[in-house]
């Protein structure tokens, strides 16, 4: 089951401790996911980070995927508006889709995109699910150690 949207929070944590990894990892709790995410990714994530990001966003339509991204990205600015997103050297990317509008292999092109953006460096998870609960095509996003914009 998909948090809803009025309590899916954007956050942002500097040198994220335990209680904050258990934060993050709960949106993932009772999923019925097809990719897994589950608290030891996070854990692994994030453990010893300096700072963490968790970014929420929706979109239905075409370019759904791209546009979901899009609407998580733009958080960035509202949670975290000096660091750069880009820069992260650890990122979860977690797509839930409507179970009767899955994902579609042509809107792997949003996330490759995505990818694309970040360092060769960057370490990824990504995780997926269809659920009965949503209707929105919705994406989690989950950086560790942004740096600060010059």
């Amino acid at each position: 089951m998909f948090a809803s949207v009025a309590n899916m929070k954007n956050l942002f944590f500097e040198n994220p401790d335990d209680a904050n990894i258990k934060e993050i990892g709960e949106i993932f709790y009772l999923r019925d996911a097809i990719i897994p995410i589950d608290a030891s990714d996070i854990k692994e994530m994030l453990e010893g980070a300096d700072n963490a990001i968790v970014l929420h966003g929706k979109a239905t339509g075409h370019n759904r995927c791209a546009d979901a991204i899009e609407d998580a990205v733009l958080h960035t600015c509202a949670v975290a508006k000096d660091h750069d997103l880009f820069s992260a050297s650890n990122v979860v990317i977690y797509i839930s889709s409507p179970k009767q509008e899955p994902m579609l292999m042509s809107e792997n092109e949003a996330i490759n995109t995505f990818v694309e953006m970040f360092s060769s460096e960057t370490e990824w998870r990504w995780g997926l699910e269809e659920s009965n609960e949503i209707s929105d095509m919705k994406v989690t996003i989950i950086a560790s150690n942004l740096q600060k914009k010059f």
